[in-house]
């Protein structure tokens, strides 16, 4: 997948310190003491760095956690620069249960869509947006769907949501369109996948309608259909953890 983000400067490549803010998305343990992080920063886009001695209470930081805004520093030459700093901008949004199944689900998204240095600054406000508003109590299922049809954008693949695709006219609210990748929503079924939702529902994500219970299940059929080739054709990991939650709940 190619996308036009920000790529490994040159400080990077030359060693010298680099400094940015970021969330951590995942770790894995390398080697004995140390830990494989992965950031996303809003100006180095995704990014690998290594928490050398981090399992034994590592010098110079904290080691991340997730959905904690962070000033970050680090340096190195190789593919996997050193972890120099991490130290807390803000405190931690308070997600549980479902919010923090779905803040889950976010971080798996930006692994599988974003290579190390892609990203940009939009992908990293509309994360950082949606980490607030999970926080904050807003819908959940609008703050989902607006951040997959923003992290899309970010990729290169934005979605056409105020004009019919071929005709350039006007959606309207209570038309059926079928709804193709790349080329938007069309009146005419296309002889490529597509996707059947109302003018409505592309107008709710583009942000000018309010949600209702149609456009949401619509909505969220179409951001499933859109992402998935974009996955690699494996499931993702968080869907079926929040499926096991939702069930040990029931």
């Amino acid at each position: 997948m190619s996308i036009s983000g920000p790529r490994k400067g040159i400080e990077a490549l030359s060693g010298k310190e680099v400094t940015d803010t970021g969330f951590l998305l995942h770790r894995r343990r390398l080697r004995e003491t140390s830990l494989l992080l992965e950031l996303f920063t809003r100006q180095h886009g995704r990014v690998g760095v290594v928490a050398r001695g981090a399992t034994q209470g590592r010098k110079g930081g904290q080691t991340p956690l997730e959905f904690t805004p962070y000033y970050l520093a680090w340096a190195g030459t190789g593919e996997l620069p050193r972890l120099l700093r991490a130290e807390p901008a803000e405190r931690a949004f308070s997600l549980t249960g479902e919010r923090l199944f779905s803040a889950l689900y976010m971080n798996e998204l930006l692994m599988r869509l974003l290579q190390r240095g892609e990203g940009d600054a939009l992908a990293f406000a509309a994360y950082e947006q949606s980490l607030r508003h999970l926080a904050d109590g807003h819908p959940l299922e609008p703050v989902l769907r607006h951040f997959e049809a923003l992290l899309l954008e970010a990729c290169g693949y934005g979605m056409l949501l105020a004009a019919e695709g071929d005709t350039g006219l006007a959606l309207e609210a209570e038309e059926v369109y079928c709804y193709a990748a790349e080329r938007g929503a069309l009146r005419q079924a296309p002889n490529v996948p597509h996707r059947v939702v109302h003018g409505g529902t592309l107008l709710a994500l583009a942000g000018e309608l309010p949600w209702n219970e149609i456009r949401l299940r619509e909505a969220k059929g179409l951001m499933r259909f859109l992402l998935q080739p974009h996955l690699g054709g494996r499931p993702l990991a968080a869907r079926a953890l929040f499926g096991l939650a939702s069930e040990e709940q029931g």
